[in-house]
């Protein structure tokens, strides 16, 4: 009877021993199955992180390529200023003048028409990165969402593995490995992060810049349009002479540089697009004197008999400050004269942020010489000034 009692209560330990061997055996199976699915997900995510690394290699290879354009750009700049000083020397009021001014124009459109294409082939790249900005965008939402995946199975993985004295070592292992692996990972996202934040600063200022470049451009191909005339008339004993002259006004390109937007203009040639020639009894009503190597002509007799002045004869007045001036009342050389500098700077002030930066102090003295027809003297001063200042 002892025995059949010892025995009961064997079988009975034997029971609950068999039933905790079988918990165990399940738990095991769970945690094989988590470790597959684990080993799984993280080749996955190795995959996305050589995928993006790779992205990442490719936006720093188009950085490269817009160093190479920004460097062939001002290449190409330089070669350009240096050929428009070459048409500013040779320019003569003569027929081989004109001949080689027309030369001079086709070049200039023809390389005008390369610097289109290379801006365009800039906004293309643009849009390139556009689009990788947003490949980066949806890849960091998947791995949220992924990663946000990944901790709640961990949690799971966390409640359930408590059932043995084993399991509980085989978790601590892979936690551990799990938290090397980990911060490993961090590491490179942090590195990655870094990365992208400074491309990120790269890429506004390369928008800023191409904002100024195109916001320029536009002024620049607005301006180039308007090509104003000036027509003088030259009368000799026995032949009148009438000859209507084309000025061309060419951007100084250095302006491009100040991204503030300061731009200016200078005379660069005169074309004679229309003479007549009617003979009468002749008298000089006006004359044009032209220096060797300059191609300003000097108007001896005053050609400013209409209600409004070029101001942009002024150095330091371009189209838009002539604007700003006209609809501040001042549309003369005279009124321009007998204007205070503080008047002059309220309407740069109140023009916006972009004319505030000019300084208005010779404005009155070079006007005075325009007004009183003192073409010499005004040029003269102009070429000690820079800018107008």
């Amino acid at each position: 009877a002892a025995w059949q009692k010892e025995k009961a209560v064997l079988d009975k330990k034997l029971a609950a021993m068999d039933e905790k061997q079988a918990s165990t055996d399940k738990a095991n199976k769970e945690h094989a199955k988590l470790e597959a699915a684990w080993q799984k997900e993280k080749a996955a995510l190795d995959k996305k992180l050589a995928a993006m690394d790779e992205k990442q290699v490719n936006t720093d290879k188009a950085n490269k390529e817009h160093a190479k354009l920004e460097a062939a750009w001002q290449k190409e700049k330089a070669a350009l200023d240096k050929k428009l000083a070459a048409m500013d020397e040779k320019q003569v009021n003569t027929d081989k003048a004109n001949k080689e001014h027309a030369k001079l124009e086709a070049a200039w459109q023809k390389e005008k028409a390369v610097l289109d294409k290379k801006l365009a082939a800039m906004d293309e790249k643009q849009a390139s990165t556009d689009k990788a900005n947003k490949e980066h965008a949806k890849l960091e939402a998947a791995w949220q969402k992924e990663k946000a995946a990944l901790d709640k199975k961990l949690a799971a993985m966390e409640e359930k593995q408590a059932s043995t004295d084993k399991a509980n070592k085989e978790q601590a292992k892979l936690e551990a490995a799990w938290q090397k692996e980990k911060a490993a990972l961090d590491k490179k996202v942090l590195a990655w992060e870094k990365g992208q934040e400074a491309w990120k600063k790269k890429e506004a200022d390369y928008k800023s810049q191409m904002s100024g470049y195109k916001s320029e451009i536009t002024t620049l191909k607005r301006d180039l349009a308007k090509k104003p005339k000036t027509i003088e008339v030259i009368k000799e004993v026995p032949v009148e002479i009438i000859k209507e002259v084309q000025v061309t006004k060419s951007i100084d390109m250095d302006m491009l540089k100040m991204m503030v937007g300061k731009l200016g203009t200078k005379q660069v040639s005169k074309k004679v697009v229309g003479e007549t020639r009617n003979i009468k009894e002749g008298k000089i009503v006006s004359r044009k004197e032209v220096k060797p190597g300059s191609t300003k002509g000097k108007v001896v007799s005053s050609m400013t008999s209409g209600k409004q002045d070029d101001l942009t004869r002024i150095e330091g007045i371009g189209p838009k400050i002539s604007e700003h001036l006209v609809n501040g009342g001042i549309s003369t050389f005279r009124q321009l004269a007998d204007a205070k500098i503080s008047r002059l700077q309220k309407i740069l002030d109140a023009a916006g942020p972009r004319y505030q930066m000019h300084n208005p102090g010779s404005w009155p003295k070079q006007s005075k010489l325009a007004a009183d027809g003192k073409w010499e003297a005004l040029d003269k001063l102009q070429e000690e000034l820079d800018g107008g200042k």
